[in-house]
């Protein structure tokens, strides 16, 4: 039992150690938090006094280094109102800052593939959301705890410390909505490179589909619009960031009206698709029309609409004529087809001459169609329509011509004659006489 007790209290005493040998190598890999010191700081309960003593000056140190007593946002400045949003809110300003060190090099220093990266910066993106949460519910904890009698009963200083906390939750929330715009800005730019539109040939199944496109950019305007909630919340306006939401909103309307005419169009739905990409270049000129300026956080999505803009007016040329092209021979097949369904309903008399039938007061007998029925005819060459004014036809003499009508004038005059002559003769004797 002895025994058992030193070795609890030795393991007491060294275990903070550890920890502490633990958070310093996570710092050098760049994945330590603040949230870490904080647990470390409980653990050291138990152990000697010397030790304490040099591990709280160890931890004082390294915590100095990295703590913040603030948060920035849209050129505003908000202190971190309470002492346990300090390290988690030190985690997430220390998680921004590196994203943006690691988002300059790209990668290309550790040689990493272009997925790799990808999925490192997801990773990197799922712990900021995790820290972000942990910051919103210990604001949502503060804020319980000083309402705790309901509103009637706060003081002052609690109605104060209230409007703080909101005023701190508001900032942490923009950060928030901004970081998830950018992860889905990112991811929605690498599953482009692999995006084949659907009026070009070579398309195959590893190929990114209208439809994922669709969803994420789907996913997109959802973080926009909640990032304009939070700009026209009442008594905390910002004008000039609801009007860059607004602006991304149209764009995004573009690039989802386009995929979805795309989805249409390798559907060869060509009327579908055509009013799809209609609507979209109408909202893509609504955004060139509204000549509003945007900060590098929509900056990709209206590049990627104009660029958009450009395929959905190709998109709808190729569809209206393919439409255009359909829909006449359609026409025209169910135009003779409806001809022919009349002509076999009606009777005609000239074609039913045999059969003891009146063709008159009844709606499917007719005397004869009029107009008649259409009937498809061969088409003429149109080299023989044009020949007939290049034959050659026999020339024959002015003078040879007349002659020939003279001689036979006077031939038929002489016949004349003689049948009269006859006539009178047998009349006077009473030949040919009834």
């Amino acid at each position: 039992a002895g025994d058992s007790s030193v070795f609890i209290e030795l393991q007491s005493e060294i275990e903070p150690v550890i920890l502490f040998c633990k958070y310093q190598q996570q710092k050098e890999q760049g994945t330590s938090k603040l949230s870490d010191l904080q647990q470390l700081k409980d653990s050291t309960e138990g152990m000697s006094a010397h030790l304490k003593a040099q591990l709280d000056s160890l931890m004082s140190g390294a915590e100095g280094s990295a703590m913040v007593g603030e948060i920035a946002w849209r050129g505003k400045t908000v202190a971190i109102p309470g002492k346990r949003l300090v390290s988690p809110t030190s985690d997430v300003v220390a998680q921004i800052k590196k994203m943006e060190e690691d988002s300059s090099t790209s990668g290309k220093g550790a040689g990493l593939s272009e997925r790799e990266v990808l999925e490192k910066r997801l990773g990197a993106y799922g712990s900021l959301f995790t820290m972000f949460d942990t910051v919103k519910q210990i604001i949502h904890s503060e804020k319980s705890e000083v309402a705790g009698g309901g509103a009637s009963a706060m003081s002052a200083e609690s109605k104060e410390q209230k409007k703080v906390l909101e005023q701190f939750e508001r900032m942490v929330s923009g950060l928030m909505l901004e970081s998830h715009v950018k992860r889905n800005v990112e991811l929605i730019q690498s599953k482009y490179e692999a995006y084949i539109p659907s009026n070009k040939e070579g398309r195959r199944a590893i190929n990114t589909t209208p439809e994922e496109m669709y969803r994420l950019y789907e996913h997109l305007k959802l973080d926009v619009f909640d990032l304009s909630e939070l700009a026209s919340r009442q008594g905390e306006e910002d004008e000039a960031l609801y009007d860059e939401c607004s602006v991304a909103m149209n764009a995004i309307k573009t690039i989802l009206c386009f995929f979805l005419g795309e989805h249409y169009n390798t559907k060869k739905q060509d009327k579908e698709a055509f009013l799809l990409y209609n609507r979209a270049i109408e909202h893509s000129d609504r955004v060139e029309d509204s000549g509003a300026k945007v900060s590098n956080l929509f900056a990709p999505i209206l590049a990627a609409a104009e660029n958009i803009s450009g395929l959905s007016r190709i998109g709808r040329c190729i569809t209206h004529a393919r439409a255009c092209a359909s829909n006449s021979v359609s026409r025209r097949e169910s135009f003779s087809e409806q001809a022919a369904k009349e002509d076999d309903a009606t009777e005609t008399l000239l074609d039913n001459l045999s059969k003891p039938k009146s063709f008159v007061g009844n709606r499917k007998r007719q005397v004869c169609r009029l107009p008649p029925s259409l009937k498809s005819l061969p088409c003429q060459p149109f080299l023989l329509d044009t020949a007939i004014d290049h034959i050659k036809y026999p020339e024959v003499p002015v003078e040879k011509t007349l002659a020939e009508a003279d001689q036979a004038g006077k031939a038929e005059e002489e016949a004349t004659a003689a049948s009269s002559l006859l006539g009178g003769v047998t009349s006077m004797f009473g030949w040919g006489s009834k």
